[in-house]
């Protein structure tokens, strides 16, 4: 009698423990495959990202672009801080995606420096983690013995050591470049290349969001300007016709709302122009001209000395209405040397940019 009643005393929480057991089971059966996705549509080649996972992969790449952006902020800062007058050595560590030039400008040297000084045999292949001494600004380091034996053992440059094989006016160290260019004579008889770091290529120009493309010649108003070298006329603007004051102004207005001065504008900027294409694919370009010689034709040969054009100052706001507004408004040639999307100087130090124009054209 006893045992009947415990049992019965018993048997509720057995029913209870039964019970769960038998939800856990199901838990772990439920469990066993994502939310939402039945078992025979689940296979080891399916593509299982959730909306979710695509959130957290823009949200990957914004933060990716943000920390870009503010690396950039950092160096140049960084190069804000550093004095341009120090006299002390630096030792660098080469940071992924360094260049040679963009080193330079931040320590406000030229390439061809921190490549004699750490005896840079190919300066293209600068690697991460490479520690580097930036020498001081301005000074002049001797090229080593073993770059000067290097340079003799190198194969004589093609077509008349005019350029060496390849040409890259961003990567190319200053005397790679006077030496591929060393064959173009001033585009000014008598002219100078000038002392004014503003009238350089690379030069900022804040009145419209962008940097200065070319060298400006001051103070040859109405001279003849002529070919630097041999080659074809690929743009002669004959029919040039200045921008009205309402034209410039807007003109201006984009520029300032681009982040960088696009091509079009600066090309209204230039005024009437002259383009000749050299043989090695190099183009330069005359602009600000106030007339353009009659037997300057598209598609034309022009030999090295022969006058293309006179000084003027087309596309300047002087030349648009009509007035003395600015001293940088006055007539001036403004002189442009391109290759493959590039201008010489882009990027380098203006000191540089300065050596490399006063040693190219003679």
């Amino acid at each position: 009698m006893r045992r009947k009643i415990i049992m019965l005393m018993l048997l509720p929480a057995l029913m209870l423990l039964l019970a769960g057991c038998n939800e856990i089971e199901e838990t772990f059966a439920t469990d066993s495959q994502p939310p939402g996705i039945k078992e025979e549509e689940t296979n080891s080649g399916d593509d299982l990202t959730t909306e979710d996972d695509a959130s957290d992969e823009q949200e990957n790449a914004k933060e990716d672009a943000e920390k870009e952006e503010e690396t950039e902020g950092k160096e140049e800062k960084e190069r804000e801080s550093i004095p341009e007058d120090r006299e002390e050595e630096i030792e660098y560590r080469v940071k992924k995606g360094d260049t040679l030039t963009k080193i330079a400008a931040r320590y406000h040297v030229e390439t061809e420096a921190i490549i004699n000084k750490n005896e840079l045999h190919n300066p293209n292949l600068i690697k991460a983690g490479e520690l580097l001494v930036i020498p001081p600004p301005g000074v002049e380091i001797p090229v080593p013995d073993s770059l000067k034996r290097q340079k003799a053992e190198q194969p004589a440059l093609r077509e008349g050591g005019n350029k060496p094989a390849e040409l890259d006016f961003k990567r190319m160290s200053a005397a790679q470049l006077i030496n591929a260019l060393s064959y173009m004579k001033m585009p000014i008889k008598g002219a100078a290349v000038t002392s004014v770091n503003g009238q350089l290529p690379n030069a900022p120009r804040s009145y419209r969001n962008g940097v200065h493309e070319g060298l400006d010649f001051y103070n040859t108003a109405g001279k003849s300007v002529r070919a630097v070298a041999d080659g074809k006329i690929i743009r002669a603007d004959h029919d040039f016709k200045e921008m009205t004051p309402k034209e410039y102004d807007k003109a201006i207005e984009r520029a300032m709302a681009a982040s960088i001065t696009p091509e079009e504008i600066l090309d209204k900027l230039r005024g009437m122009q002259v383009w000749i294409e050299h043989k090695d694919g190099v183009v330069t370009r005359y602009c600000h001209l106030d007339s353009i010689s009659s037997d300057v034709k598209v598609g034309q040969s022009v030999s090295q000395g022969q006058t293309i054009g006179k000084v003027g100052n087309t596309g300047t706001k002087n030349s648009v209405v009509g007035e003395n507004l600015s001293a940088s408004g006055a007539p001036h040639l403004h002189f442009e040397i391109w290759y493959q999307g590039a201008f010489l100087g882009q990027g380098r130090p203006l000191s540089e940019v300065r050596k490399i124009y006063t040693q190219v054209l003679r």
